[in-house]
């Protein structure tokens, strides 16, 4: 085996000799050629200013061949021809992001397969050395031909020489007519790799050396390739980080400990970020980010309660290295104050993937060995880390918003804490102390109150001093999230003293809000006016049930609305529309929670009293809002509030309860079919409205539609109360088939209506561009079917005291009753055709009349003899032509009239 792999090691130094030579070769004649040409041209004779052009780029032209980096072009514009070079530039690297990656990387033009073309053979040059490398170590073990200790040196001193024969060509580039860097960079990484392996197998197969001091020798040789980087490109960087950050679970050393390796693991970051930064190479700091945090996940698993300090430091030097010093520097001393936009902040960049990384990981280790103090700690930490950075650069301004979801965690991790120590409390008989009034100024409540004083009063300050937008938001946001979330989450034992202190603090600050109000100006009035009225409703929401929440967000999209028209301020439409997004999920969702079930207001269900208030505040966001785009958003929430409305109200009234969607019974399937439908409705008037996601709302619409399809495929076809006994109610009209078959019928009708679609939509057919041709005729045909279904219905209770079982057979009367109604439902729908010149009707008319025909000779007068079936018979054909004749003379009116 071995003699097969020398075999195939030589016949690759030979191919690769005799490949270098030839490409060595060219280059040389190609060296030779420039030189000669440039000699050629100093002896002309020309001006001094052609000269000297041409000097330049014939030197560009020889400087091409010398350094990889320099610009293949032989001139250098300037001027405004520099600019549209760099527009086209700029142009290209845009058409260049859109190819995909794998795509991007195999093409002609990609710096991957240029630097393969370029420098192939000597990168086989470098894999072969590395392999050769590879092969010494593993011969050091097999062969026994010198001791342990002199193959392990002569491994070890190959790769040494490899990386000295490296920099030895370097320095002398022009002696050896080297003209490129890769050369060197290929002899120094197959050195790095035989280093790596000569220390593993003295390390484990031998054990020549202690752990600790293969640790330390393989970090010198990882920080070494790391640095040679600057020297022989990225790929040494690539090569020492790889090992680097493979040591730890390469080599165990005595004195493991999660410091140890933190440390490492920061050093080996710290040399991949600068080196990245140095060579420009991004794919370095992707490597470092994942090596990074990697381990740290890693090491969190075997971390415990004592390790806090150590996290708290890991945190911060993972944001200094991964965020601020691509931003601000290593120093940490360059500044940008400028606004930014909303897509500019949450955009993916260097610095979310950073300090999501990192926040998440401190995190993590908070949920699963925090105590009280490591949550103050951490809170502190973070809150700096989080808003002073926004000081100096504004691209960190949407940091504030993970503080707030960091002080919300902490929260709630407090509160559990609270609950267990009150539960342990009561337990010991000092149930007492917990309902004290010092309780609220301790632990969790305490948490609260200065983590909202501290961080409302630096953004008011960034806000006043900056006046970029985001912190106007969060001064608004800030106070209103924790004392909210704080009192929702209190234990019952706690709220009423709680409350008595938050709405104290919260009135407070509406007071303080006011007084600015008459201090400030314009978009500073309208954020402490909505503060202001933040405070005071959520008091009320507090003082009332959770379900008023929904109704005070609601209130906040109206007084907003009100208060941007009064100070002429526009606020951009994201954030309303994330308020109307919680309170259409909140409204949504809360009639099928267990907690709100039963919940009543004032002696009312809540639903009865939220909902139209909702609704109101709504109405007037709709007609006081300075958006127009805005107003559409308004009216789709307006007509989703109104269709729920008739889902829930209608069933908990007739219920008792609302529709359950899984274990519905027959009353319950039928008023959640019907809301369903009727939701449907509003989505596609909201679809055809709507400048953005008109696809959205109609992909909503139509799932609508398909869930009341499968509750009519229960409710109309498995289990049709023709067939199976249902508590249809006991009138003949007006029961629970009208809902169940009338009033779908009356909005499917509505929807394809193009009367209302001209008047409601302004177009005669607006829905066409929404629905297909095939699902209007679907939905046609089911809403006849409902139709056809309810008057059947309505006929066949009359007769059999409102149950419409076919079990109990038909009388003669019900039989005749039949065909005279659709007798006259028939002949209606041909005038009604014939008059709005409205031929499907027309068809549908006669067809119905044809069916009536069919059963009155088939049924109704089958058991009819003598005098009886004569009469029968000439009624019949009079009623006949008397329909005929009047047909008739109907298109002859219209057609004299059209004539």
């Amino acid at each position: 085996m071995l003699l097969l792999l020398g075999v195939l090691f030589a016949l690759l130094i030979c191919i690769g000799a005799l490949l270098s030579y030839s490409q060595q070769s060219q280059i040389t004649a190609l060296s030779n050629d420039i030189k000669a040409l440039k000699k050629q041209l100093a002896t002309q004779d020309s001006s001094g200013l052609k000269h000297s052009n041409s000097q330049a780029r014939i030197d560009n032209a020889g400087d091409k061949h010398s350094s990889e980096n320099k610009h293949p072009s032989f001139e250098q514009p300037n001027g405004s021809e520099q600019q549209v070079a760099l527009d086209t530039e700029d142009v290209e690297s845009e058409k260049r992001s859109r190819v995909p990656l794998l795509q991007r990387f195999l093409s002609d033009e990609s710096s991957l397969m240029t630097s393969i073309k370029r420098h192939g053979l000597l990168w086989l040059g470098g894999v072969v050395l590395a392999v050769g490398g590879v092969f010494l170590a593993v011969y050091s073990v097999e062969a026994g031909l010198l001791s342990a200790e002199i193959r392990v040196l002569i491994g070890a001193a190959f790769g040494i020489a490899l990386v000295a024969g490296a920099e030895y060509l370097a320095r002398h580039r022009e002696k050896f007519s080297i003209y490129s860097p890769t050369i060197c960079a290929a002899l120094a990484s197959g050195g790095v790799i035989t280093c790596y392996a000569i220390i593993l197998v003295a390390y484990d197969f031998y054990q020549f050396i202690a752990p600790v001091v293969a640790f330390l020798l393989m970090a010198v040789v990882a920080f070494g390739a790391i640095s040679l980087a600057l020297r022989y490109g990225p790929l040494l960087a690539s090569i020492g980080i790889v090992g680097a950050y493979a040591i730890p679970a390469l080599i165990k050393t005595d004195a493991d400990s999660i410091v140890t390796l933190l440390v490492f693991i920061s050093l080996v970051s710290l040399s991949g970020v600068w080196i990245s930064q140095k060579v420009s190479q991004m794919w370095l700091w992707r490597l470092s980010v994942l090596g990074h945090f990697a381990w740290a996940f890693m090491a969190l698993t075997y971390s415990d309660k004592a390790d806090i300090l150590i996290w708290l430091g890991f945190t911060v030097f993972s944001i200094y290295l991964f965020c601020f010093t691509h931003t601000l520097g290593w120093s940490l001393r360059d500044k940008f104050n400028e606004s930014l936009s909303l897509k500019e902040l949450v955009k993916p960049s260097r610095e979310m993937v950073g300090v999501l990384l990192s926040f998440i990981l401190l995190h993590a280790y908070l949920v699963f060995y925090a105590e009280d103090m490591h949550i103050w700690l951490s809170a502190a930490v973070l809150g700096a880390l989080l808003l002073l950075p926004s000081y100096r650069h504004s691209i960190f301004d949407s940091w504030p918003f993970l503080l707030l979801i960091a002080t919300v965690g902490h929260v709630v991790m407090l509160e559990d804490m609270f609950i267990i120590e009150a539960i342990t409390g009561r337990a010991s008989g000092n149930a007492g102390r917990i309902t004290d009034i010092n309780t609220v100024f301790s632990g969790v409540y305490l948490y609260v109150q200065i983590a909202a004083l501290a961080i409302t009063s630096y953004v008011a300050l960034m806000a006043h001093k900056t006046q970029r937008p985001a912190f106007w938001i969060y001064i608004v946001a800030f106070p209103i999230t924790l004392f909210g979330v704080s009192y929702a989450l209190t234990a019952t034992f706690a709220q009423q003293l709680v409350y008595s202190v938050w709405a104290f603090e919260l009135a407070l600050l509406a007071i303080l809000s006011t007084w600015v109000i008459f201090k400030s100006q314009k978009l500073a009035q309208l954020t402490y006016a909505v503060l202001a009225n933040a405070c005071l409703t959520l008091c009320l929401t507090m003082l009332l049930d959770a379900a008023v929440l929904s109704f005070a967000l609601a209130l906040q999209v109206a007084s907003i609305s009100v208060l941007s028209l009064r100070y002429k301020v526009s606020l951009p439409d994201w954030l309303y529309k994330v308020l109307l997004a919680i309170v259409m999920v909140r409204i949504t969702v809360a009639p099928w929670l267990a907690d709100y079930a039963y919940e009543s207001i004032l002696g009312v269900h809540w639903t009865a009293v939220i909902y139209p208030f909702i609704f109101l505040s709504l109405l007037i966001a709709r007609k006081y809002n300075p958006s127009d785009s805005l107003k559409i958003w308004l009216e789709g929430a307006l007509l989703h509030l109104i269709a729920l409305f008739i889902t829930t109200e209608p069933g908990y009234y007739l219920t008792g309860t609302y529709p359950s969607v899984f274990s519905a019974t027959y009353q319950e399937s039928v008023l959640l079919a019907l809301g369903w439908v009727a939701l449907s409705g509003a989505y596609y008037y909201r679809a055809y409205i709507a400048s953005t996601m008109t696809v959205l709302y109609r992909n909503a619409a139509l799932v609508l539609l398909i869930g009341a399809g499968i509750i009519h495929t229960d409710i109309s076809i498995k289990h049709n109360p023709f067939i199976y006994a249902q508590p249809t109610g006991d009138g003949a009209v007006f029961n629970w088939l009208l809902l169940q078959w009338l009033l779908p019928a009356a909005l499917i009708g509505c929807i394809l209506s193009s009367v209302l679609q001209r008047r409601v939509l302004g177009s005669l057919n607006a829905l066409s561009s929404l629905m297909s041709q095939q699902l209007r005729i679907g939905l046609g045909a089911i809403a006849g079917g409902f139709a056809f279904l309810y008057v059947n219905s309505v006929i066949r209770g009359a007769f059999h005291q409102a149950s419409i079982i076919l079990d109990t057979g038909f009388t003669q009367p019900e039989l005749y009753t039949y065909s005279i109604c659709w007798l006259v439902i028939a002949t209606t729908t041909i005038f009604i055709g014939q008059i709005k010149q409205r031929v499907l009707a027309v068809k549908l008319g006669f067809g119905l009349l044809a069916v009536v025909i069919l059963k009155a000779f088939v049924i109704d007068m089958a058991n009819l003899e003598g005098l009886y079936r004569a009469l029968s018979f000439i009624g019949l054909g009079l009623s006949l032509v008397g329909i005929g004749w009047l047909f008739q003379k109907l298109r002859g009116d219209a057609e004299l009239s059209g004539a």
